[in-house]
């Protein structure tokens, strides 16, 4: 959770694997309008803009979000 330590609320999902229909645990972060890092409602085009230029401690969020997609491909 080293990732979303800026005060992201930690929900544990159930996620359906389309391909498989299968049913897997998964954890969602939701980031509350009252926290620091909330961007706020956003055309798509800037949150876009917002994920490739940004970083953390743990890297790329660009990076994250490409190999988040890859692995909900999977």
């Amino acid at each position: 959770d080293h990732r979303e330590k800026n005060g992201y609320q930690r929900h544990a999902v159930t996620i359906t694997l389309l391909a498989a229909q299968q049913q897997v645990g998964g954890l969602l972060y939701v980031a509350r309008a009252d926290n620091h890092a909330y961007l706020g409602p956003a055309p798509l085009p800037e949150l876009a803009a917002h994920i490739a230029r940004s970083w953390g401690p743990s890297g790329s969020n660009r990076d994250y979000v490409l190999a988040l997609a890859s692995a909900l491909r999977e």
